[in-house]
């Protein structure tokens, strides 16, 4: 006996009329398991009876209309009543049934928009989350250009100053030379594999980089394909590096950690634009991303900055990097990890 369509728990009870109860069964559609269980119960049974199944359960049921009624003897009024009391219990007995069913269906659709509801605060939520890393970057920044010292004014000669007549900067008292920029070793790039498992964190199972042939930036943005890039910098601030992306993979990567449909990436790559939120999402990916490179000995601790597009200066920095390694990923679209 199945108490429920989502509750398969047979329980076996003493019923009567299995040959009945099989021929209603076989007249409705949708019940097979039912039929096989009902055949494998009455095996060698025999009769008639007077239950039969309604949305997969058991009720009593008049005996069918091909049966013989009982003989009523004509001086007693008792089986006519018995008859009618019999009909008033079995219109209870449907009706409790149907509102059962109803309740039952009240509820699936309760628990359907609980998880509705649930999967979209989650989106808020990763949404928010988005925000407020967006606003701690950026607080964290002013507070390190706030924090940098400024030289005393040099004295002014004829109106002029000595340093703004010969280009030079001021020097601090006391302070070292700055290092040269060369002298600033650069980071080292993960492995695929650390990529591809943070990858698959965002995208599924399914998402994979291949490592391909140097992509040209520069041609792929002059030919009308907007290019976006994310600088990567360490805890002073100075920039380490970059991951570059095109629309595509950027898109892709961004709509699989905001769960959008791919009907919606597709018409944002038709019409060739990324909306602030997704790029919000972009950027956030990047930050993902950015945990394998802190994951590689002997780097220091990086984090990656807001994706912007790209521009001839990135594109310049880019063409005298380092290191740099190219991938394309599987679901569309081309990914760049570069070293300073």
């Amino acid at each position: 006996m199945y108490h429920s369509p989502v509750s398969l728990r047979p329980k076996r009870f003493a019923v009567q009329g299995e040959q009945a109860i099989l021929q209603q069964l076989r007249e409705l559609s949708g019940h097979e398991p039912l039929v096989r269980d009902a055949e494998r119960l009455f095996r060698g049974a025999a009769g008639e009876g007077s239950y039969v199944a309604r949305e997969g359960r058991w009720f009593p049921e008049l005996l069918p209309d091909t049966m013989p009624e009982p003989e009523v003897s004509p001086d007693a009024d008792a089986p006519s009543e018995f008859s009618e009391e019999r009909e008033r219990g079995r219109l209870l007995l449907e009706e409790l049934a149907r509102r059962m069913i109803s309740l039952e269906k009240s509820v699936e659709q309760l628990g359907e928009k609980i998880a509705s509801s649930l999967s979209s605060l989650a989106v808020a939520a990763a949404q928010v989350d988005l925000a407020a890393r967006a606003r701690t970057d950026q607080a964290m920044g002013n507070a390190h250009v706030a924090m940098q010292p400024t030289a005393a004014m040099p004295a002014v000669h004829g109106g002029v100053s000595p340093t703004a007549a010969t280009g030079a900067q001021p020097a601090l008292a006391g302070a070292a030379p700055a290092p040269s920029a060369p002298s600033r070793k650069s980071i080292s790039l993960p492995a695929a594999t650390a990529l591809t498992d943070l990858i698959r964190g965002l995208a599924g199972p399914e998402a994979n980089l291949q490592t391909s042939d140097r992509t040209d930036y520069p041609g792929l943005s002059a030919a009308g394909t907007p290019i976006f890039y994310a600088a990567v910098q360490d805890n002073a601030g100075e920039e380490a590096g970059c991951m570059l992306f095109d629309l595509e993979a950027a898109l892709r990567m961004a709509g699989a950690l905001l769960m959008e449909s791919d009907e919606m990436i597709e018409s944002l790559l038709e019409e060739k634009m990324m909306s602030e939120e997704m790029l919000d999402a972009a950027s956030e990916v990047c930050n993902t991303l950015t945990s394998a490179l802190n994951k590689v000995s002997g780097n220091p601790h990086l984090r990656s900055g807001k994706m912007q597009p790209f521009n001839e200066a990135r594109a310049a920095q880019v063409a005298t990097a380092a290191k740099r390694d190219d991938y394309r990923y599987n679901h569309g679209g081309r990914f760049s990890l570069v070293a300073s």
